[in-house]
């Protein structure tokens, strides 16, 4: 899977022809537009999978810009389904501090 800004999409890890597109990751919530990857990036990450791996991968991303204010949320979903969605949450308070100090 790739994104870039607010949009995502599966691709072909050899040709890197896209395979589906995923519907666009929501930015925040006064803001669908703002994005994930510009001008503040964020960050990205597969959910741990346990044997069997038969559970749905799941995406996770935190972070990115609501042009130019950071955004204090993270969105989940899992392409593979048969109509992916993303869902969005607000950041723990900790981990918002912990991004202000290592900025």
């Amino acid at each position: 899977m790739a994104g870039y800004y607010n949009q995502a999409r599966i691709i072909d890890p050899v040709t890197f022809a896209t395979v589906q597109v995923l519907p666009n990751i929501p930015g925040s919530v006064t803001s669908a537009q703002a994005g994930r990857t510009y001008p503040m990036e964020g960050a990205s990450l597969l959910l741990p999978q346990h044997a069997p791996y038969t559970d749905p991968i799941t995406v996770l991303i935190c972070g990115g810009s609501n042009f130019g204010t950071a955004l204090d949320n993270c969105v989940t979903m899992q392409p593979e389904s048969a109509n992916p969605t993303w869902v969005i949450e607000r950041m723990v308070r900790h981990y918002l501090h912990l991004m202000k100090i290592t900025d």
